[in-house]
Parts: structure tokens; C-alpha cells; sequence
């Protein structure tokens, strides 16, 4: 029973000293390290109370009870070595790999020691309690209790060096946070040599008073010097007016003063006669109420954006960049929506407080729409959709003085052409500026066809004048195009002229007809000999049935080919060896009709279509080609059957096709007979 009474103390102290953070009582710990604080209090007061239980049951010899008492020890330790971990971390505001490897390396500890102590359920591995309710320490537990007390000093090591890296107010912070750790490694070290004292509720005794006295009410007292601080300021109408006197002027329907770290906040609002500001409210989580209450006040369409910008890293971010950020967006009253602008500035003094004012601007934009409304139906409508492009420059030209005006650019191009913004003869001037900027091949022609009297000539006769030309730009030759239409305007008739660029789409419908071109030429070509394929032939057999029927068709020849053997050689020796006999074949016969197209029409089939000096020559290269095949019959080597026929006012390139395919066939009996001899 004396080993309970120190169990009993560590829990009276422990609910003593640190009530108001177990009852949740104090704001000054409700950020996330102090969280994790209070999780870690539960977990020693979990192990404090077993600790307790486990000095009775063992004096009453309670074995079975003593047994489920020690299994809940040893898991209440290992969490409180890990939510150990994960406060030291978070109160170091350590983000860095080695920080969450530790938070990480802590919730491994707990889980496998856990684990470990259910298994003792049911196979000792940890402790057992024998039939006389002594309780005797395993291998296992030994391991596990040293593998705690190193990481143990790990924490307490990285919490040293942890001083360098911060300021020196809380210095002597860490390094209590450093004591603790050890301080529970040295008692939890005795413990594998004494388990029947409670060495370890004497540590955790210690080093909470220690954390109570050193780190918590320094906490305490900062929370309340900051509250005190922030509300002398709220109250110190001086300070506030100033600030805002300072970043704001009247006009704004709402005012609020915010603290960006902690999302207190102050909301005020002016008397538009005298500017006396009003507080009209004050209360915490500025940020969130924000998010909370964004459907109901403002339009749906502005939802997102509203969100986003009521963030405190996005509105830091921001004013990082700039000194104001602002925002309009609409708001819903009454289910109407308004619009506002929302202006955002931080104090010069103090960069944690920003200044949020919000100002009816309804009206302005409804009067701003109105007249630009006005002035688009008026002017710019007329003038945009006059012309199309993506315009470097548009000019309002009076065509009975010349006088003109730059109207607007896109700001697509740097350079300055040299053209005056406004001047009183528009076409010299143009005329001028292209003689200086334009590419060398196109200047004439731009001057021969741009003058006044042209330009008006074909917008009256089509409606618009267009010119395409290159100027050179940032260096480069562009294409560029010039339009030009007639206007009414409440000033009179005005020529509207527009020069945009249209190098991009130029340049790709060049592109787009080499490709097409270089597509049309690979589909009639055969990829295997790189003479013309069967629809090549195709076309141009349709072209001369074409001129056939129109009478006006030239005298031509065909010759129709057939390869000897292909089938054995692909048998025998390989596909391979069969596509080069064709090509090998196909070279022979493009070498003999040097001045006629060659088709691939079948497997082992070409046709020649002769025109011009092989067609005067025909007989000659026929009997070329059936000597060398009649060679190569007796010999060995390539044996090609040739046919020829003759356009004879046939109905049809068939009907010659039809005679010389005949022609060829006597000549590759011929050739079969040579070789059999």
C-alpha cells in the first residue's frame, strides 16, 4: 500500500497544478501544441492511476486484476511517450523531416509496445504474474523500456539544439523541455533495476511541475500581457483611430480591426457626419466566422473568390507584395445583391494587425455600366466589329482631311513604328511608316496599292478594303494585315483602318499545305521500291479516260510487267530476300524507261506509261528489257515478262492495259520455254 501513496500524490498534484489546462478552462491554450498538451496530461493520468491500482492489488495479491492493471500500464506509458513527442515538436514549431520523423518514430513506439501488451494476453512477452501475484519482468520489456529511454534523449537532444535556432525569450523554455525528457530517461532507467518502486511516477511528477513552473505560466502570463496589450489597444481610441486614419478614410460601411496570428478582431463603424468610429462588436476566429457565414451575405457567383481571399496566408501573401489589396465582389441585402469593395491594409507598426474596410459601390458601378454602355453603342461597337483580328494598332481617319487618330493596340509588339498617335494626312503617313518598317519584297506593293483613292474604291465596290504584307517587327519579318471599313459616327462618316497580325495564321496555313502536300505524295507512293503505287495509277488512269473521252488525249504506250520466280524466293529464302528481288527488279526497270512513271500495281506487277521520248523509242526499250530477261533465263538473274500496246483511239486506258497484259503474257510463256530448255 506505500508504494500506491506516491501515486496518489502525483495525481493530486497533477489535477492541482494543472486543472485549468485538464478543464480546458484557459484561452491561452488553444493552439495546437497545448492540445496535444492536454492529451499528453490524460495519458499521465491514466498511468498514474494504474500506478495506484497496481500497489493495491499487489498487496491484496490479486494476480489476475494485477496482471490487466500492468497490460494498461505499459500502453498508458507508451502514449504518454509519444504525445511526449508530438507536443515537444509542436512547441518547437519544428517543421523540418527530423522533426515529423520523431512525432512519427513516437506513435511507432506506442503502437508496437500496445501491440506487445495484448500479445502478453496471450503468450508472455512482456511480464508475467505467477499463481502468488509476483510479478516478474521479461527480456522483452527490458528492450522496450530502452528503446523509450533512447527516444527519450532524442527529444530532449533535438530540444537543445533547438535553443540556437530561436529567440532568446524562449530559450529557457526548450531547455525545460529538454530537462523533462531527460529527467524521464535517468528515472525510467532505474526502473529496469527497481520495478517495484514508482520511479516513474516520481519523474513524471517532477518534470510537469517543472514544465507548470517554467514553460506554462510564462504562457500564462504572455497570453495575458498579449490580451491585456490587444485591449488597451482596442480601448486606446488613439492608437485605433490612428491606424486607421492612417490606412483608411471615411466612407466605409463596415471596419475591422484583426489580429492575422490569433483571428481576434474588433469590428467598428463611423458616423458619416462626424467620422466618430463606433465599436460596434469584438470576438475571436475572425477568419473562420468569415467562412462560416460567406453563403448568407454574399452572391453566390462571388462565393469562391471570397473564400480564398479570406485567408491569412493568402491576404500575407498579398499585402507582401503590395501595401493595399482589394477586392469587389457582391453582397446580398434584402435578396438583392450590391456591390462592394473590400480594401485591405496592414499596420505599418505591427504587421500582425490588418485594417479591413468595406465600401457601397453600388451605385458608382451602376453608373459606371450605364456609361460604358453608352459609350460602346455609341463609338466602340461600331468600331471593333467594323474589322476582325488580333490588332497592333487601330486608327480613326477622317476621309475628307486625312486627319486621324490612334483609336487603341493590342500592346502584343514593342516596337514604335514612328507613327505619330494623331496627325492630318493618315495615308502618307502610313505610307511613310511602311517604307522605313516594311520587308523589303513587299513595300512596292503595299505603295502601289494603298492610297486613298484605292482603299475607298474597293470598300465602296465590296464593303472592305484588306491588304496582307510583312513589316518587319522586333527584327523579324511578320505578316500583317490591314483592313479598312466606312463608319457612321455621331462626328460624321470616319474610315476605320486596322492593322493586325496574322503572321501565325499565314505561316500555319503554309505549313498546313506542305503537309498536305507531302501527305497526297506518300499516299501514291509504294514504300517498298519508291515508285508509284496502284492509286497513283489509279488517278492518272482516270485523268487520261478523262482526256479520252474528251478527244484530246496524246499518243502514249503501256507496258505491263511481271516478275518471274518472287513467290519461290520469298518460299525459300525469306521475305526479306523476296523484297529485295522486287526492288532489285523495280531498278531495272526504272533504268530502261528513264522518261516514263513506273506503277507498282500488284504483288509482283508495274506498269510503264510512256509519253514523249520513250514512247518514240518504245519498240526499242521493250525488246531491251526481253533480251536481258531472255539473258537471264538461260544465265540466272532477274526475269522480268514484258508486254507492250499502243493507244489506238481505244475507248479506255483499260482496253490498252487489256493488250499489253496479253502481250505479256506470250512473253513470259516464252520465257518459261527458254528456261525449261
Amino acid at each position: 500500500m506505500y508504494y500506491s501513496a506516491i501515486g496518489l500524490l502525483a495525481i493530486i498534484v497533477l489535477l492541482i497544478v494543472n486543472q485549468d489546462i485538464i478543464l480546458n478552462r484557459a484561452n491561452a491554450f488553444q493552439s495546437p501544441p497545448w492540445k496535444v498538451y492536454r492529451r499528453f496530461l490524460f495519458a499521465v493520468l491514466v498511468y498514474y492511476v494504474t500506478d495506484v491500482l497496481w500497489g493495491v492489488l499487489e498487496s491484496h495479491k490479486l494476480g489476475q486484476l494485477l496482471f490487466a492493471d500492468t497490460t494498461v500500464y505499459f500502453v498508458a506509458t507508451a502514449a504518454g511517450v509519444s504525445f511526449w513527442a508530438q507536443y515537444t515538436i509542436a512547441y518547437l514549431e519544428d517543421k523540418t523531416t527530423f522533426g515529423k520523423a520523431l512525432v512519427h518514430t513516437g506513435r511507432i513506439i506506442a503502437c508496437l509496445i500496445s501491440a506487445l501488451a495484448l500479445a502478453n494476453i496471450f503468450v508472455p512477452v512482456l511480464f508475467t504474474v505467477d499463481g502468488d501475484c509476483v510479478y516478474h519482468d521479461l527480456p522483452v520489456r527490458d528492450v522496450m523500456l530502452g528503446v523509450q529511454i533512447l527516444f527519450l534523449l532524442m527529444i530532449s537532444y533535438h530540444a537543445v539544439t533547438s535553443v540556437a535556432r530561436h529567440d532568446s525569450e524562449k530559450k529557457h523554455k526548450y531547455r525545460t523541455l529538454a530537462l523533462f525528457g531527460l529527467i524521464m530517461a535517468v528515472f525510467l532507467f532505474a526502473q529496469l533495476w527497481f520495478p517495484y518502486l514508482p520511479l516513474y511516477s516520481i519523474a513524471y511528477m517532477l518534470g510537469t511541475c517543472l514544465l507548470h513552473t517554467f514553460v506554462i505560466n510564462n504562457e500564462k502570463e504572455d497570453y495575458r500581457l498579449r490580451l491585456e496589450k490587444a485591449y488597451q489597444q482596442q480601448k486606446d481610441a488613439g492608437t485605433v483611430f490612428a491606424h486607421i486614419a492612417m490606412s483608411l478614410a471615411r466612407g466605409y460601411t463596415d471596419l475591422f480591426y484583426v489580429n492575422m496570428k490569433t483571428g481576434d478582431y474588433a469590428e467598428y463603424q463611423a458616423d458619416d457626419e462626424s467620422g466618430v468610429l463606433t465599436e460596434v462588436r469584438h470576438g475571436s476566429d475572425f477568419f473562420d466566422s468569415c467562412k462560416r457565414e460567406v453563403k448568407l451575405f454574399v452572391h453566390p457567383e462571388d462565393n469562391d473568390a471570397f473564400v480564398k481571399a479570406m485567408d491569412p496566408q493568402f491576404l500575407s501573401d498579398a499585402l507582401d507584395r503590395s501595401k493595399v489589396f482589394e477586392m469587389t465582389y457582391r453582397r446580398i441585402k434584402g435578396g438583392d445583391p450590391f456591390y462592394v469593395r473590400m480594401k485591405v491594409t496592414r499596420m505599418k507598426d505591427d504587421n500582425r494587425y490588418i485594417v479591413i474596410g468595406v465600401t457601397d459601390i453600388d451605385e458608382q458601378m451602376k453608373q459606371r455600366r450605364a456609361e460604358e454602355q453608352l459609350k460602346e453603342e455609341h463609338v466602340t461597337y461600331g468600331r471593333l466589329h467594323a474589322l476582325t483580328g488580333n490588332f497592333i494598332a487601330i486608327y480613326v481617319v477622317d476621309p475628307e482631311t486625312g486627319h486621324y487618330r490612334e483609336f487603341g493596340s493590342a500592346g502584343n509588339f514593342r516596337q514604335d513604328f514612328g507613327q505619330s498617335k494623331e496627325g492630318d494626312n493618315f495615308f502618307e503617313s502610313a505610307r511613310e511608316t511602311t517604307r522605313i518598317h516594311g520587308d523589303p519584297e513587299d513595300v512596292n506593293l503595299f505603295l502601289s496599292v494603298f492610297t486613298k483613292e484605292n482603299v475607298i474604291a474597293e470598300i465602296r465596290h465590296l464593303g472592305i478594303f484588306s491588304l496582307t504584307y510583312r513589316l518587319i517587327i522586333d527584327e523579324k519579318s511578320r505578316y500583317v494585315q490591314t483592313k479598312a471599313a466606312m463608319v457612321e459616327e455621331p462626328e460624321g462618316t470616319r474610315l476605320i483602318v486596322g492593322l493586325s497580325d496574322v503572321d501565325n495564321q499565314i505561316r500555319q496555313e503554309a505549313e498546313y499545305g506542305k503537309r498536305l502536300a507531302k501527305i497526297q505524295k506518300e499516299a501514291n507512293i509504294d514504300a517498298l521500291t519508291g515508285v508509284k503505287n496502284r492509286h497513283a495509277y489509279l488517278e492518272v488512269e482516270a485523268h487520261m479516260d478523262h482526256q479520252i473521252a474528251a478527244r484530246c488525249q496524246p499518243p502514249f504506250s503501256l507496258v505491263m510487267l511481271d516478275l518471274n520466280d518472287l513467290k519461290i524466293i520469298n518460299d525459300t529464302a525469306g521475305h526479306q530476300a523476296g523484297d529485295q528481288y522486287l526492288r532489285d527488279a523495280c531498278k531495272i526497270i526504272c533504268d530502261t524507261f528513264k522518261h516514263s512513271p513506273v506503277f507498282r500495281i500488284g504483288g509482283d506487277e508495274f506498269v510503264v506509261i510512256s509519253h514523249g521520248k520513250d514512247y518514240d523509242s518504245i519498240e526499242e526499250l521493250v525488246a531491251k528489257m526481253r533480251d536481258s530477261s531472255m539473258n537471264a533465263s538461260r544465265t540466272g538473274g532477274i526475269i522480268i515478262a514484258c508486254g507492250m500496246a499502243k493507244y489506238e483511239n481505244d475507248e479506255s486506258v483499260a482496253a490498252v492495259l487489256d493488250r499489253a497484259d496479253n502481250s505479256m503474257y506470250e512473253n513470259k510463256k516464252l520465257l518459261k520455254a527458254v528456261r525449261k530448255e
